[in-house]
Parts: structure tokens; sequence; C-alpha cells
């Protein structure tokens, strides 16, 4: 006659600690990557809400970038015109000494 023993606390145990280890594999592969649902697999709803969101800060940056370089265009062409504005005004005075007859020195 063939006698299995069973240990029932120990295979209890033995599925608790299977348990815990895939909550901690879960638990770790959150904080390595910083998101709580990383494939399709782990919540499709979320996945994807979460995929359109980094596609939407994705398109964010690229705007911010865009009118970065826009403000800096704009930057240059207010300190041209500035200057443009100051060789305006000089020669305005040059023309103005000019015509009144007394003599004038450029200064640069």
């Amino acid at each position: 006659m063939i006698s299995i023993h069973n240990n029932s606390g120990a295979m209890v145990a033995l599925q608790t600690l299977g348990g815990s280890n895939d909550q901690l594999n879960t638990v770790q592969n959150s904080i390595s990557t910083g998101k709580e649902f990383n494939t399709a697999q782990n919540n499709a709803a979320l996945w994807a809400i979460s995929e359109l969101m980094n596609s939407d800060i994705a398109g964010l940056r690229s705007v911010s970038d865009s009118l970065s370089l826009g403000e800096a265009t704009v930057a240059v062409a207010s300190a041209g015109a500035e200057q443009i504005t100051e060789t305006l005004t000089e020669m305005r005075s040059l023309a103005v000494m000019a015509s009144s007859g007394r003599s004038c020195a450029i200064s640069r």
C-alpha cells in the first residue's frame, strides 16, 4: 500500500509566497519604469490613456520648443529694429547739422 502525506500548512505557505513574489515583481516593475501600467496586459484602458497622455506631452514639448524659437527670433528682430532706429536718428541729426551749415563729426 502506498501512502502519500500532504503537509497542507506548507502548501498554503508556498501559495502565499508565490502570490507575494508576483506582487513584488509588479511593484519592482512599476518602480523601475515609473509607470504603474507598462503594457496593455496590465490594464488595457489605463495603458491606452497613459500612452495618449505621453503623446500629448510630446506634442506640447514640440510646441514649447517652437515657441522658444519664435521668441528668440522676435528678440533678434527687436534688437535689429532698435539698431536701425538709432542709426536713422543719427542720420537725421547729421542731416539737420549739414543743412544748417555747421560742421559735423561722425562718431563711430
